[in-house]
């Protein structure tokens, strides 16, 4: 009896693709008894384990940004970093297979091709295998905030900024802007009208819409003589 073959599936790199360039061993902090540029190590080589990050390379960074950025990242789980680095590691391709980037504005549609089924999301990340895909978080025009939708589309359903422009001429020299069965119904609010009612005019209304008088209670004026010989008032107005 013939025995199949197990197939093996690699496991995924941990690697985000570190170079010894970017390590402060390289050129800073010796780790042996040189910097490593000065042992013959080369920047472009993949980091050993004996890499360590070089802070002084985000000093191109204001502290503003890297402070707002630890604010973002200050509620990511730790799951929720590592798939983060992951997906930023694709900002490569993102750009170079579907000329995209990650957190791009971009619009997308869910139904019919009608003006009023578009929505503005943000690039995600993307897939190759198979078929290639575009990932796009949207909050659906504030539809969707508390769960947000991840879109799955395919890059020519997706339009940048400058694309968007020349599709949203395309839809209204179409006259396609209202889906006549949308998505998402629009909520009317049904209000009770006096078929009867007619509205006041200058002859017909009350005479104390006229009246302009101060209808307000007089005030009680308080008199008190101070210790001095000075004279205090203290106003209340009566119920």
């Amino acid at each position: 009896m013939q025995k199949t073959k197990k197939k093996v599936i690699p496991i995924a790199k941990a690697t985000i693709g570190l170079k010894c360039g970017d390590c402060l061993h390289f050129k800073r902090n010796a780790k042996f008894e040189k910097p490593c540029s000065q042992l013959g190590i080369k920047h472009f080589a993949n980091a050993p384990a004996c890499y360590s990050p070089d802070p002084y390379i985000l000093s191109t960074q204001t502290p503003d940004v890297l402070n707002r950025l630890g604010l973002l990242l200050s509620n990511f789980s730790a799951k929720e970093i590592r798939v983060f680095m992951a997906i930023l590691k694709q900002s490569g391709t993102l750009e170079k297979h579907f000329k995209i980037k990650f957190g791009q504005p971009v619009f997308f549609r869910i139904g019919p091709d009608f003006l009023s089924n578009y929505f503005r999301g943000f690039v995600l990340g993307a897939a190759e295998e198979g078929d290639a895909q575009v990932f796009v978080t949207s909050d659906m025009e504030k539809k969707q905030r508390k769960h947000p939708v991840i879109a799955s589309l395919m890059r020519d359903s997706v339009y940048t900024a400058s694309e968007w422009k020349k599709k949203k001429a395309q839809l209204l020299a179409d006259k396609r802007l209202q889906d006549p069965k949308p998505l998402f119904a629009v909520q009317k609010i049904q209000t009770k009208i006096d078929e009867l009612y007619v509205p006041h005019s200058l002859e017909t209304a009350p005479a104390d819409w006229f009246n302009k008088v101060d209808n307000r209670p007089k005030a009680k004026k308080r008199i008190k003589v101070e210790a001095d010989g000075t004279l205090s008032f203290k106003i209340k107005r009566s119920a």
